[in-house]
């Protein structure tokens, strides 16, 4: 038997509400485990303790005030809330927060969709070529820009 279960079964043990099985098995196990056995007899002090108070006397007016509370509750109607009625009243807020920020998405997704592209005209074919040109002719070569960075000459 794990102490997990052992100290479930020990109010029950002290009650005298085992079966002679589980009984058995916890007194083998109380036998073997000091902690459990130390929890035992903290169970068996604390019984006692109460025991020795007697019983607790009622606040005085208890009575009073639970007649009181009683009345109230059966003069006053029961308010529930119908079943579907209750749970869509709680997901109204958070259903229509998913709505407009699936809507805001989907508006955003649509302006920033490219359109269908144009072919290019001849014009506009020879003006990228020569930017591409342009763009090489510009672009730094890896050998020279290392010696430039380490102050030495490309020979």
């Amino acid at each position: 038997m794990r102490c997990r279960t052992a100290r479930r079964r020990l109010n029950p043990f002290l009650d005298d509400r085992l079966g002679d099985r589980e009984r058995l098995a916890l007194v083998a196990h109380l036998s073997a485990c000091e902690r459990c056995r130390a929890t035992r007899d903290l169970y068996q002090v604390t019984r006692a303790a109460l025991a020795a108070q007697g019983p607790a006397e009622p606040p005085p007016g208890l009575a009073i005030r639970a007649a009181n509370l009683a009345l109230a509750a059966a003069r006053e109607p029961e308010r529930r809330p119908e079943p579907a009625s209750y749970w869509l009243h709680l997901l109204r807020w958070p259903a229509l927060a998913t709505a407009s920020a699936a809507a805001c998405l989907a508006l955003v997704l649509f302006l920033q969709a490219p359109g269908e592209p144009a072919p290019p005209s001849q014009g506009d074919a020879s003006s990228a070529l020569a930017q591409l040109v342009s763009m090489d002719d510009l672009a730094p070569d890896p050998m020279e820009e290392g010696a430039r960075v380490l102050g030495q000459e490309v020979e």
